[in-house]
């Protein structure tokens, strides 16, 4: 992590606690009204890539070991907000840009992100913020992490009165944010249940679940850039 990154990661964490035309195929979406629920597995890198799409743009997968990589992804998606749980059996260099803000969680990885000439590490309680329309380079190990996509109107529409600007470009960088507090841990636990269609009786039963906690944490999110003082770092305006 650099000194820029490094200093961010450090007043943070003592300051705070869909592109449809790029469909996975047939049989990995299930809908209900304003939900889509995606999940798919695969070995292919190429497949990796092009299933990714609606969330990342550009996304190049390189695997750093040999064998099965066994990447899984489990997602459930409405025209606000996108979560959803990624994993892989091998070590990955990924190279990809993002349409829309999204937040990456490590669970039980490591990662080094770069845009341009920011760099940050992270690992299970960090997080980083990825500005859309540029691109990064990770370095990620083997293991799993969860992403929130928010649909950027979403995010400035939770500012306060005055605060929101008219932004026209993303600056580019790299947000660290510290995802250890209590708010944060209970709600990145009720993204993973989200995730588990197990707990749920009905796609139905889910993707109601999923509207009730879309709110909450989009206003976490929103809350958490505030308190951060971030948006004058990920905006031109």
């Amino acid at each position: 992590m650099d000194g820029t990154a490094r200093q961010l990661s450090a007043r943070s964490r003592s300051r705070l606690e869909p592109d449809v035309q790029n469909e996975p195929p047939a049989g990995d979406v299930t809908r209900v009204p304003g939900v889509e629920s995606v999940a798919f597995t695969t070995d292919s890198p190429e497949k990796v890539a092009a299933r990714l799409r609606r969330f990342w743009t550009d996304e190049v997968v390189v695997p750093q070991e040999r064998g099965r990589i066994g990447y899984e992804l489990t997602a459930l998606c409405s025209p606000r907000l996108s979560i959803g749980k990624v994993g892989c059996r091998v070590g990955r260099t990924s190279r990809a840009s993002v349409a829309q803000p999204m937040l990456q969680v490590p669970l039980d990885c490591s990662a080094d992100f770069r845009i341009g000439r920011t760099k940050v590490a992270i690992g299970p309680g960090d997080a980083v913020l990825l500005p859309p329309g540029h691109e990064y380079t990770a370095h990620i190990s083997a293991g799993s992490a969860l992403f929130i996509q928010v649909d950027t109107a979403v995010l400035v529409q939770g500012l306060p009165s005055g605060r929101a600007g008219r932004p026209r470009h993303w600056v580019s960088r790299c947000v660290p944010i510290d995802v250890s507090g209590t708010s944060a841990t209970s709600l990145l636990t009720e993204v993973g249940s989200l995730l588990k269609a197990s707990e749920f009786t009905s796609i139905g039963d889910r993707a109601a679940a999923f509207v009730d906690a879309e709110r909450r944490l989009v206003s976490w999110l929103t809350g958490a850039l505030l308190v951060y003082d971030t948006w004058s770092a990920l905006f031109f305006v």
